[in-house]
């Protein structure tokens, strides 16, 4: 909600469009972004499968001010006294970027919206198809079917990064996908075609947390 870290430290020089409806984050987010000397577009919008307008419910669950938690919705009113509504603007990433030029594989999608990653992919077939990466949050109920919802657009799972536990079990991951056709044109992302196709035993790496 603040910023993305690891995408601001990869790629300093790149341009960064930004979507994030809860408008009182703006502020910590143009600043956190311009500290950094990246260039960047904030849209206050929502992103899913259909353009419209819905209800952002914003709430904090720590007893502050500021927003820990959103959800988009059709109801304008909500049972819970704490809970803020406002009235926002959604598009879709192909809509959005139907008149932005963008460079085939020459840049990356990060989906992080809590439960509505899959409209959003739905909704940008075109963008996504065209990205070199995409990294989408995943909770492990839904991890298959994200994958797989990636996977038909022309990617293949790269790694899996960024796991989450809650009480002692793998709660939720970040998949991190390749496109296919960056593969298969990059060596690099290719490994065992530095050893003719077979495993050298000596780069051969496991996981020891």
């Amino acid at each position: 909600m603040r910023c993305t870290k690891f995408l601001m430290d990869y790629f300093p020089k790149g341009f960064h469009y930004l979507f994030e409806p809860v408008l009182s984050v703006h502020d910590i987010i143009k600043r956190n972004y311009s500290d950094k000397g990246i260039e960047f577009d904030l849209q206050g919008i929502a992103l899913s499968d259909e353009p419209g307008k819905l209800y952002l419910h914003q709430r904090s669950i720590n007893k502050s001010l500021s927003v820990t938690h959103s959800n988009l919705s059709t109801e304008s009113k909500s049972e819970d006294p704490n809970v803020v509504i406002d009235e926002i603007e959604v598009s879709t990433l192909d809509r959005f970027f139907a008149n932005i030029p963008l460079e085939k594989h020459k840049y990356v999608v990060k989906i992080d919206v809590d439960g509505l990653e899959e409209k959003i992919v739905r909704g940008g077939q075109n963008v996504i198809k065209d990205a070199s990466f995409v990294i989408i949050e995943a909770p492990m109920r839904h991890v298959f079917r994200r994958g797989g919802l990636v996977e038909s657009l022309g990617f293949e799972l790269f790694d899996i990064v960024d796991p989450a536990y809650y009480r002692n079990q793998l709660w939720q991951v970040d998949l991190v996908m390749i496109n296919k056709e960056i593969r298969q044109q990059e060596k690099k992302f290719r490994p065992r075609d530095f050893t003719g196709g077979r495993i050298n035993l000596e780069e051969w790496h496991r996981y020891r947390g």
